[in-house]
């Protein structure tokens, strides 16, 4: 590794790039990471999934994928973005300037979060459900669905949302 690069490491087919002293890794054929500017990026993709990490400027993301799923997450500007996709679903998130993203989906279940300006948003779906999570400036948002529910929760300017749906 040389001072103005990175660490990359690929295998079972997946795809890193690293840049400007930062980290990617990347397992499986559906696996793409990419980090730039001190960050670690790590993405891991099996049976039939596709995962997709990226981190800019200290940031962490990490991605997993499995059972037919797919899942992406940015992190950026401070930031952790962590997503886990399995069996049939989706999980999208994107985390920005010192916010934190936790999305997990399993079980047929779409899941897409945001965290922008000092928050926190954390979906959590199963069973055939649907849940979208939002926090923005110092805000925390947690939505949780299950048994083929929808849950939406947003927050922002100092506000907390907490949605559950049985």
């Amino acid at each position: 590794m040389r001072p103005q690069g990175g660490l990359r490491v690929a295998g079972g087919g997946g795809i890193a790039t690293a840049q400007d002293i930062s980290v990617a890794v990347s397992q499986g054929a559906g696996a793409q990471s990419q980090a730039v500017g001190h960050s670690v990026a790590i993405s891991r993709a099996q049976d039939n999934s596709q995962s997709i990490s990226s981190a800019a400027n200290d940031s962490v993301a990490n991605t997993n994928a499995k059972d037919n799923s797919f899942g992406v997450c940015e992190a950026v500007d401070h930031s952790m973005a962590n997503n886990n996709a399995q069996n049939s679903s989706q999980a999208v998130s994107g985390a920005i300037h010192h916010s934190i993203v936790n999305n997990n989906a399993k079980d047929s279940t779409v899941g897409t979060s945001g965290a922008v300006d000092h928050s926190i948003s954390n979906p959590n779906l199963k069973d055939n459900s649907q849940a979208v999570s939002g926090a923005i400036h110092h805000s925390l948002t947690d939505a949780t669905a299950s048994k083929r529910t929808t849950a939406i929760a947003t927050a922002s300017n100092h506000q907390t949302s907490v949605v559950t749906t049985p």
